[in-house]
């Protein structure tokens, strides 16, 4: 059974029994965008088997990838952790694939109306002439249906493929279930984060003295992470599940949190969502509700397809905000709950009500967010990479990279790959650390390298140099003036196959254009709007940018990553190459006279 798009012969391969299937395809909203629906059918209620649709590629002017788990990897090969095949399911990942080419010119891409439960895509080289494309459903996450329907949405436009991505968010968004929740505003401000200062051996004393330094250079939230629920000082989930707070570490939770929130600041605490460990409380009571884990680890994912499990977390959830009053909760590990056991023995524990893990956490967020949005409708929800697909933008308004400590050249990019399928969610960097005895320039650059998300900071401000200080200052006041282009504006990561060295974002008003490599910026004949900041993210004395259309008189001014200003002027900016003076980590904020 086929159907074809474009040119592309799409299959339907493997036995469907006792399910007919149907193959259809049509036209979507624009030229080169086409819908793959397979729909199947039982005479009664059986167990769904396994999908599979497959589909040849001609190699013709496309030489890299993107999708979400690519991360530094952008080959085509088919290596080891080359992740030309991706999983996703509601709590990870998404199911999405784009080829394209040196350019950023989009090729194909394909994304699945499928969500929720498990999919697996991708596709690889064999003989060299094409690329053998697939897109896999695991009936066993869809359990005992009668009928199932899927799409594949191709899109084979020859436009920027941040373009297309940004479609196929908007694609994921009319579906049902994935409608996105409502970013606060505070979900956007600066944030400082108590992980990589402290790790488990939290101090309540000293993060207050902290906030109320970060107050002053312009945060507005503080994360409260692990360590708080429990008295030992070494990492470790082993006594995770039963979230009682430890009173040696923070004697008055309640207490230190108005005391944080008096200064101005939101205050949130973390929670390992699935974790049980084998010392709490709650491993004795849930032991048969546990997932399969390693042998001997000391903590296990609860297995939220039992309903007591879900209303377990839930409230707890919910009786913690009321008792201590916060203002939201990072939600980590989301997507360490897996399940290898066939689904028939999954089935034969009746206590279940579903095969699907991502369907189980889709139902526990509903209902532990809607009450706590219930309690405080500008609530604060962060889920980490990679559970920041389109099913999860339903609970989360605060979508972190994952963990990189002091690796600007893996937050950019984890930043950058997030935001690309975030819509209007608030794509955050992960904690911003950097040694003390870094120069200036070059601990700004960790807060450069990650512009186009909110900046997390996870740094002891307390006994911080000064001219670090006024670099941090300085930074986060131009993250706060442009959030408006910065994180909400027409998003532009150049080169994904060299890992993002030029990014631009723009609206109306201005733009803003981050130089992580020494190489231009070639604008073509774009009307350019009457403010231009271009930021220096690399270590070339100089940035140059090639204008099709002259920009005129121009008033410029250079400011260093501490805020000191080196000059200002008029110039003239006119069509061809330009070169100007830019240390690194400085910025030059240009206005347009005429």
């Amino acid at each position: 059974m086929k159907s074809v798009v474009n040119g592309i012969e799409v299959r339907l391969e493997g036995d469907c029994a006792p399910f007919t299937p149907v193959l259809t395809s049509r036209h979507g909203e624009q030229d080169g965008v086409f819908y793959v629906i397979l729909s199947v059918s039982a005479a009664e209620k059986a167990l769904l088997p396994d999908l599979k649709l497959a589909w040849d590629i001609p190699s013709v002017d496309f030489h890299h990838k993107w999708n979400p788990r690519c991360m530094q990897n952008r080959a085509l090969d088919i290596g080891l952790g080359s992740h030309n095949h991706i999983n996703s399911s509601a709590n990870s990942g998404a199911p999405v694939f784009s080829l394209y080419s040196l350019s950023g010119t989009n090729a194909c891409t394909w994304a699945a109306s499928e969500v929720i439960r498990d999919v697996n895509t991708g596709g690889e080289y064999k003989s060299g002439k094409v690329f053998y494309c697939d897109l896999r459903v695991a009936g066993t996450s869809v359990g005992i249906v009668e009928n199932y329907e899927v799409t594949v949405r191709f899109d084979f436009r020859r436009i920027p493929y941040y373009e297309v991505l940004a479609d196929v968010t908007r694609y994921w968004e009319s579906l049902p279930g994935c409608k996105p929740c409502v970013v606060p505003e505070a979900a956007r401000k600066p944030l400082l984060s108590s992980w990589y200062v402290y790790e488990i051996r939290f101090d309540a004393e000293d993060f207050e003295k902290n906030c109320k330094l970060a107050r002053e250079l312009g945060f507005e939230t503080a994360i409260l992470d692990d360590g708080w629920q429990t008295s030992q000082r070494t990492c470790g989930y082993q006594n995770n599940g039963d979230w009682e707070v430890s009173e040696e570490k923070v004697p008055d939770l309640a207490g230190h949190v108005k005391r944080v929130q008096a200064m101005g600041m939101k205050y949130m605490v973390w929670f390992s969502v699935p974790w049980i460990g084998i010392e709490s409380k709650a491993y004795h009571r849930f032991k048969e509700m546990l997932l399969p884990g390693k042998e001997g680890s000391p903590q296990y994912a609860i297995d939220l397809r039992f309903p007591e499990a879900r209303q377990y977390l839930i409230d707890i959830y919910e009786r913690f905000v009321k008792r201590y009053g916060v203002d939201g909760l990072k939600m980590d590990f989301i997507d360490s709950c897996n399940d290898p056991k066939p689904a028939a023995d999954i089935m034969a524990d009746g206590r279940r009500d579903g095969v699907s893990i991502g369907e189980a956490m889709c139902r526990l967020l509903d209902e532990a967010t809607g009450r706590l949005k219930r309690i405080n409708p500008e609530f604060l929800i962060e889920f980490r990479q990679a559970y920041t697909g389109p099913a999860m933008r339903a609970y989360g308004n605060m979508l972190r990279a994952v963990d990189c400590a002091n690796s600007l050249g893996d937050n950019r990019v984890r930043t950058i790959d997030v935001r690309l399928l975030a819509g209007n969610t608030a794509a955050h960097a992960d904690p911003i650390t950097w040694n003390d005895d870094e120069p200036d320039h070059s601990a700004a650059m960790q807060i450069i390298h990650t512009l186009f998300s909110v900046p997390q900071i996870s740094k002891r401000i307390t006994g911080m140099k000064e001219s670090h200080i006024r670099m941090l200052k300085q930074q986060l006041k131009f993250v706060r003036e442009h959030e408006d282009v910065l994180q909400q504006g027409e998003f532009r990561p150049l080169y994904p196959h060299l890992l993002y060295p030029l990014v631009a974002a723009r609206n109306e008003e201005k733009m803003v254009v981050a130089f992580y490599a020494d190489m231009p910026m070639r604008f073509g004949d774009e009307v350019l709007p009457r403010e231009l900041l271009l930021v220096n993210g690399s270590y070339a004395s100089e940035l140059i940018i090639e204008l099709g259309k002259p920009m005129g008189q121009v008033e410029a001014e250079v400011i260093d990553c501490c805020g000191v200003k080196l000059r200002a002027g008029k110039m003239s900016l006119q069509a061809g190459l330009n070169r100007l003076e830019v240390p690194p980590a400085a910025h030059v904020h240009i206005r347009r006279l005429a």
